[in-house]
C-alpha cells in the first residue's frame, strides 16, 4: 500500500451522509404525487431535470469503489475513470438544479445536496489522479526540474483552491 501524502482525514467522509440524506429527500420529493406537493418545479424531477444523471452516477460510484479496492495502478485507472463520470453527472445535476426556480425542498434537497456531492468529487478526482500517478511510479526520483512530491501536492492544493474559487464564482 503505497504512502498518499494528500488524503482526507477520516471525518471528512462524514459528509456523505448529509450528501446522501438530501439527495434521498430530493428523491421522496419528486416521487411524490402532484396533490401532495405545492409549487413543485416539473422541469426538476427526474424524467424532465436529472434524468438518468443520478443513476448514473451512483453506478459510477460502485464502480470508482471496485477499482480502489483493487489497489493496483489499472484498478485506479479504472476508479479515476469512475470517479470522473461521478463528477460530470454531479456537475450537469447541479447545473440544472442552479438554472430553474426552486421551492425550498428543491433548494436544501437539490442544489444544496448536488453542490456538495460536486464539490467532494472535485476533490476527490485530484487525489484520485495523484494516487493513479503515484501507482504508476510518479516519485521524486522520477520528477522533473526538480520537483519533489512535496511540491507537486502544495502544486495540486492550489489548483484544486483555483478550482473551488471559479466554480464559487460562476
Amino acid at each position: 500500500d503505497m504512502q498518499r501524502l494528500i488524503s482526507p482525514a477520516a471525518y471528512a467522509f462524514g459528509i456523505w451522509g448529509a450528501i446522501y440524506f438530501l439527495i434521498g429527500i430530493f428523491l421522496v420529493y419528486q416521487a411524490l404525487p402532484n396533490d401532495m406537493v405545492a409549487n413543485r418545479n416539473d422541469n426538476l424531477v427526474y424524467e424532465n431535470g436529472i434524468g438518468y444523471n443520478l443513476s448514473i452516477s451512483m453506478v459510477c460510484g460502485t464502480l470508482w469503489y471496485l477499482g480502489y479496492s483493487i489497489d493496483t495502478a489499472w484498478g485506479h485507472v479504472f476508479a479515476l475513470v469512475a470517479i470522473v463520470g461521478m463528477l460530470v453527472t454531479a456537475a450537469i445535476m447541479m447545473v440544472t438544479s442552479l438554472n430553474y426556480t426552486t421551492n425550498v425542498i428543491e433548494l436544501v434537497s437539490m442544489r444544496v445536496g448536488f453542490s456538495l456531492y460536486a464539490g467532494w468529487l472535485t476533490a476527490a478526482t485530484i487525489l484520485q489522479t495523484t494516487t493513479v500517478l503515484q501507482a504508476f511510479g510518479v516519485s521524486d526520483a522520477t520528477l522533473p526540474w526538480g520537483l519533489t512530491e512535496e511540491i507537486v501536492t502544495i502544486m495540486v492544493a492550489w489548483i484544486a483552491f483555483v478550482v473551488y474559487e471559479v466554480g464559487a464564482y460562476t
